[in-house]
């Protein structure tokens, strides 16, 4: 049978190695402890309690409970205080986890004072002189017949006189101090006394530097009726229009918008003769202007933007002013190719002709081409043609022979020279006129060799001046190289075959 023990005082040594009572019930005694399945549990003196997560701590039993967070906390713990209302216990949250419920109320106080600026008037004008500063503070100070009282922040100012109101000798002796007449214009319902006194003093001032009453009448005359365009009636003048042929005498100024002349022909000399201050625009692009006497242009420049010049003359004059010969003359025109250059026709004065170029430059004074210009026409008629310094007077055509130096000959005409002169042809010294090549005497006569000269087969070698042998010897390749061997074996790159 089994023995149960009432009390084992093991004298705190170790139990190792022993089994719970594995049972869905056990004894009914605090502390007992059995393995319901896989649930350890222990009996608080009521009932078996779960051991682990599910051992919630209780108001009335101890238990599990969570931490509010895994955090460490750096801040050390206030001491521990007597002070009373200030112990708090701990309670569990929703998620089972530590917290502590301190109650806790917002004592702190929004700064809402915002410094202003505290304007001084020590004058008493209505007027700042004076302002306080963020680091001055603001003393209200009694004075004569004035009370100050204070109460919860509000300061009440009151007065202890009585008599509000002032006599007639006050009023009158009333010092009109901060009185202003430097501005004026009318007078406002929000003026105050002083300024309206200033305003009117400033108007009477004004006034008195006009005319008095006296010196204005009531009776306004014209001083003239010659011109109509000023009429009046009571005290009215009215302005009309102007009559420029009755009303106006004499020369109207130009800046007056007249002539200052008398005579069409004095304003247009004046007028055109007078420095204009920078461009003068005749006319719009819609406009043809005609000039019907002479046109001289004084400037030294004439630019002219039309797309068609034409003109009467049959012959243009150029450097009119060229009295000492030293200036070449003529036209060019602009293009552009890999930049801009200029081409042009010009009249050399240093060598007397006329010369075709082209260059980089504009030419001006002196002209100097970068390049001869190239003419191409369809007929060129001349009396001598120069072509690299030698001078051609003319050109033998058909059948002359001038066999002068500086002719040229047509093919007609060296044709026709030789046909004349064949029979006249002479061979080479042994050779016959119109001799046959295979003969062998011509042949041996012209320095040459013929096939039959050769009676075997070789190399031919020159011994002498105009003799040659046959040299019949038979000669090897290279050895390994067989004779007539292709010179290009597949070993030997076709690009370089050395």
């Amino acid at each position: 049978m089994p023995k149960f023990l009432n009390v084992l005082n093991m004298s705190e040594n170790e139990i190792q190695n022993f089994v719970v009572h594995n049972t869905s019930t056990g004894i009914a005694k605090a502390g007992a402890l059995i393995l319901d399945g896989t649930l350890l549990k222990y009996h608080n003196g009521t009932s078996y309690i779960t051991l682990g997560d599910s051992d919630i701590a209780t108001s009335s039993a101890a238990g599990v409970v969570e931490l509010f967070s895994d955090t460490t906390q750096t801040v050390a713990a206030n001491s521990v205080t007597a002070t009373a209302s200030r112990t708090y216990g701990v309670q569990l949250n929703s998620d089972d986890q530590m917290v502590v419920n301190v109650p806790w109320e917002d004592t702190t106080i929004a700064n809402t004072n915002t410094f202003r600026t505290v304007s001084v008037d020590t004058n008493g004008n209505g007027s700042v002189n004076d302002t306080l500063d963020a680091t001055e503070t603001l003393v209200l100070k009694k004075g004569s017949n004035i009370t100050l009282a204070e109460s919860a922040g509000v300061i009440t100012i009151s007065s202890t006189d009585t008599n509000t109101q002032l006599n007639n000798a006050g009023v009158i002796g009333k010092v009109l101090t901060g009185l202003n007449t430097g501005s004026g214009g009318a007078v406002a319902a929000a003026d105050t006394i002083l300024a309206a006194f200033g305003k009117l003093e400033n108007r009477v001032a004004l006034n008195d530097a006009k005319v008095t009453n006296s010196q204005v009448s009531t009776d306004v005359t014209l001083g003239t009726s010659s011109h109509d365009y000023l009429s009046i009636s009571g005290q009215a003048i009215t302005l009309a229009a102007i009559d420029l042929t009755t009303d106006v005498t004499g020369d109207l100024p130009i800046s007056e918008g007249g002539t200052g002349q008398s005579t069409a022909a004095a304003a247009a000399n004046a007028l055109l003769n007078t420095s204009q201050g920078g461009a003068l625009t005749i006319g719009d692009s819609s406009d043809t202007i005609t000039i019907a006497g002479d046109l001289t242009v004084e400037g030294s420049q004439t630019i002219i933007d039309s797309t068609t010049v034409a003109t009467g003359d049959n012959m243009l004059e150029l450097a009119k002013d060229n009295t000492g010969n030293a200036t070449d003359f003529g036209w060019y025109g602009k293009f552009v190719d890999s930049g801009t250059k200029y081409a042009g026709m010009n009249w050399d004065a240093s060598a007397t002709k006329f010369v075709l170029g082209y260059g980089d430059d504009a030419p001006a004074g002196t002209i100097a081409w970068d390049t001869a210009g190239h003419l191409e026409v369809g007929k060129l008629t001349t009396t001598d043609l120069v072509i690299g310094g030698h001078t051609i007077s003319d050109v033998d055509i058909t059948s002359e022979d001038s066999g002068a130096d500086d002719h040229l000959m047509t093919a007609a005409a060296i044709v026709a020279l030789i046909a004349d002169n064949e029979n006249s042809f002479s061979t080479a010294s042994g050779v016959e006129d119109n001799a046959d090549v295979t003969d062998a005497t011509n042949v041996a006569a012209a320095g040459a060799i013929m096939d039959g000269d050769f009676t075997s087969n070789g190399l031919m070698k020159r011994t002498a001046n105009g003799s040659y042998t046959v040299d019949t010897n038979t000669y090897s390749t290279a050895t390994g190289v067989a004779n007539n061997a292709d010179v290009t074996p597949s070993w030997v790159p076709s690009s370089n075959p050395n």
